[in-house]
């Protein structure tokens, strides 16, 4: 009996996935990529704003003038100009709305450095070095695995490979 349970438990985990990822998913994808590097231009800015007006000592009106202007600037690239680029490629560029199959299972090889996995409640992005995502939703899930058992799978197959920082290239 134990020789039974035993093989249920090494019985091999092969996750199946396809499907096509839409506009939806490509903004999140690239705004979570971009989220640091928004923050630190917006940080970055008005620390550079701050020292220049200290140094040409400037009137703190003016100050709090720019840092609004610039603020608003960065806010709006992010929510407005940079999804509608994002759009615009999309629409334009096929390779990026093809349909894709992902097949993971127990012998997994990952051929990329990893840099995080995000979890959202439909998909686990699986994010590379170089500011590559793989996409991977619930509703593309063609096995009869569930997703539970897929993200149990992912915590202890993918993210132990996760790059470390001093790696990294």
């Amino acid at each position: 009996m134990e020789n039974v349970k035993i093989l249920e438990k090494r019985k091999k985990m092969n996750y199946i996935f396809s499907g096509k990822p839409t506009i939806e998913d490509h903004l999140k994808m690239v705004q979570r990529l971009s989220n640091r590097t928004t923050f630190l231009f917006l940080i970055g800015g008005l620390i550079i704003g701050e020292v220049i007006f200290t140094f040409f000592k400037w009137s703190v009106l003016l100050l709090i003038i720019f840092a609004v202007f610039y603020v608003l600037i960065v806010v709006l690239n992010y929510f407005v100009f940079v999804p509608y680029r994002i759009r615009k490629k999309y629409k334009e560029n096929s390779s990026i709305n093809q349909k894709r199959c992902f097949s993971f299972g127990d012998d997994i090889e990952i051929e990329f450095p990893i840099y995080k996995v995000v979890y959202y409640d439909d998909a686990v992005y699986i994010i590379s070095e170089n500011n590559q995502a793989m996409i991977v939703k619930r509703e593309w899930l063609e096995s009869g695995k569930s997703w539970e058992e897929f993200i149990h799978f992912i915590d202890h197959k993918v993210v132990p490979k996760i790059t470390p920082k001093i790696y990294r290239r």
